[in-house]
């Protein structure tokens, strides 16, 4: 079980940009099931840390939490990192 959520800067950043673009597309409604849904899966993930599949050669894990949403996240001892809020749309670098 995790004690503690950690945000990196990137994470943070792409949640700052992506709240506001859901409200002004799609509504308030939406932002705010879409941090619902985060929070949800945060909870999840704090619980069962292995859930999300782990990358072969990174120290990490994604989450798919929406056809077009990962969270990609790391886990320490007592801590859930939080590295990025990933758009699925996107091509990997």
């Amino acid at each position: 079980m995790v004690e503690k959520i950690i945000w990196r800067k990137r994470a943070l950043y792409r949640l700052e940009k992506l709240l506001p673009y859901l409200t002004e597309e799609f509504g308030e409604k939406v932002a705010e099931t879409f941090l619902e849904r985060l929070n949800t899966e945060l909870e999840l993930i704090s619980e069962f840390p292995e859930l999300g599949p782990k990358h072969p050669t990174k120290n990490q894990h994604l989450r798919v939490m929406h056809r077009l949403t990962s969270i990609i996240y790391k886990i320490t001892s007592n801590q859930l990192i939080v590295l990025d809020i990933w758009d699925n749309r996107r091509k990997p670098k």
